[in-house]
């Protein structure tokens, strides 16, 4: 499902329709999460919670905890992976 929202040629009719009455997650609803700062919109299967856990700030909140709780700073090695090693 999560393929079909970075999936622009090729996809059947019927997941297109999914997609387009948000029964799955749209192309344009998922761009969002891709845009940096990359903090929001994770919900990646059918993106029916983003909007309602963005207002309740659940991301950013949960964020919070696991810093205080951990030391570890969100999205501070997000560019990690493409270094050469």
């Amino acid at each position: 499902i999560h393929k079909w929202s970075h999936t622009y040629f090729g996809l059947p009719t019927w997941v297109i329709w999914m997609q387009e009455w948000h029964i799955v997650l749209p192309r344009r609803h998922h761009r969002i999460h891709h845009v940096a700062p990359h903090e929001t919109y994770f919900c990646i299967t059918t993106g029916w919670l983003n909007w309602p856990l963005e207002k309740l700030r659940f991301w950013s909140t949960l964020e919070i905890i696991i810093e205080a709780l951990t030391g570890c700073k969100p999205r501070a090695d997000d560019m990690k992976w493409a270094q050469k090693r």
